[in-house]
């Protein structure tokens, strides 16, 4: 568990490297609280002497965490905690996000209601099911960038001719996958959104039949959607940071996913199948990255470890990799550098985009394709771009 020595006393003890304090000092906000004393005991951590509070808040920014951790404080009672010239842009940030929040809550329905009027009920993927399924005093703690709705495979092109011809209109630029089509936006709309026929990269892992039978109906009025079971949420959201992502192969803690992930196992806990949910990753060769996620959640914000997956050495130690690569900002952006500059090449990716084998050789072969079509597509500006779709969300 994250230490309750006073933040202060740790930094003047050198047990705490300043930048991996800053990230503690987050998590510790964002945590949920687990008994009825520890907000009076982090109240006063928090206003220790030596909280380098810009740095926390710059943290919180990089990971697009700032609006959560207002929102923490704010119901943990915590703010008073925090200096004013921290907290009123952190007041400015979350408001902001909860007018953008609310409009894109209006297009997420918008577009709920036209896939409802062609007879599709969709399932809304990821971040969008915030909208839907938290309480109205937390629709701002969630910073959004784009929506993702799955719809049947059988209806997917006529989900694509509904949408568009509301307005909506594919990026030229973006990528169309195999199991979703190219971003697509409408003027006047704030977020893009992704069409999906199947769930995503893990179709093999969690298929998209299973999905559709499994789904649950959310309570949205008049509309009618559905979300992912909470068992294949776990799955979804861990393959998509650790595998997809490749939080597991690079040391990249990526704790939105990782709050997320959190928020998921403590409102759904009782009804996941645990059992379920470790075979199932074990059965594809991926039970270290599950047990080492878990132990990640257990450790930073308190998540029940369930007895099926007590952690185990390598997760301990893929742990202690991830909070040492956080200790040298240099070497974490060149984890980060690393992995935005690979992403696309990734064998994973290779295989479902050209439907190829994924014996080595033939995957590299189309490694060497896909770097020439970048090339092409982008004449010699791939960083730039990927600079600025990960600054998009501004």
């Amino acid at each position: 568990m994250l230490s309750c020595r006073p933040y202060a006393e740790r930094i003047q003890g050198r047990l705490l490297n300043p930048i991996l304090a800053s990230h503690r000092i987050l998590w510790r906000c964002l945590r949920p609280q687990s008994s009825p004393s520890e907000p009076a005991a982090l109240k006063r951590e928090l206003a220790a002497d030596g909280i380098r509070w810009d740095q926390v808040v710059r943290i919180a920014e990089q990971e697009m965490l700032s609006a959560a951790l207002y929102g923490a404080l704010i119901a943990g009672g915590l703010i008073d905690a925090v200096p004013q010239p921290v907290r009123d842009p952190l007041k400015r940030r979350f408001t902001i996000n909860l007018i953008r929040n609310e409009k894109i809550k209006q297009q997420a329905a918008d577009i709920v209601a036209t896939l409802n009027q062609c007879g599709i009920e969709p399932i809304i993927l990821k971040g969008g099911l915030h909208f839907f399924e938290a309480p109205p005093a937390e629709i701002g703690n969630r910073m959004m960038w784009d929506l993702d709705f799955l719809v049947p495979e059988e209806a997917f092109e006529q989900a694509i001719t509904a949408l568009r011809a509301t307005g909506y209109a594919p990026d030229d630029e973006g990528e169309s996958w195999i199991y979703h089509y190219r971003p697509m936006s409408q003027p006047g709309s704030i977020a893009p959104i992704d069409v999906h026929k199947y769930v995503g990269e893990q179709k093999d892992i969690l298929p998209t039949a299973e999905a559709w039978r499994l789904a649950v109906p959310v309570a949205a009025g008049e509309l009618r959607l559905r979300a992912l079971c909470p068992s294949h949420r776990v799955i979804h959201n861990v393959f998509h940071s650790q595998v997809q992502d490749r939080g597991h192969e690079l040391g990249i803690i990526y704790p939105r996913q990782l709050h997320a992930l959190a928020e998921i196992c403590l409102r759904h806990g009782p009804v996941i199948d645990w059992e379920a949910v470790r075979e199932r990753m074990e059965r594809h060769g991926l039970g270290p990255v599950l047990r080492a996620r878990m132990y990640q959640a257990h450790r930073i914000f308190g998540v029940p470890l369930p007895r099926q997956l007590a952690p185990t050495l390598g997760a301990r130690v893929h742990h202690r990799r991830c909070l040492g690569q956080l200790r040298w900002g240099w070497l974490m952006r060149l984890m980060q550098e690393w992995a935005g500059a690979t992403q696309p090449f990734k064998r994973r990716a290779i295989v479902l985009m050209y439907a190829c084998s994924d014996d080595p050789l033939t995957v590299n072969a189309y490694r060497a394709r896909h770097a020439w079509h970048l090339l092409r597509k982008h004449r010699g500006q791939i960083r730039r771009k990927m600079i600025q779709k990960r600054a998009s969300y501004e």
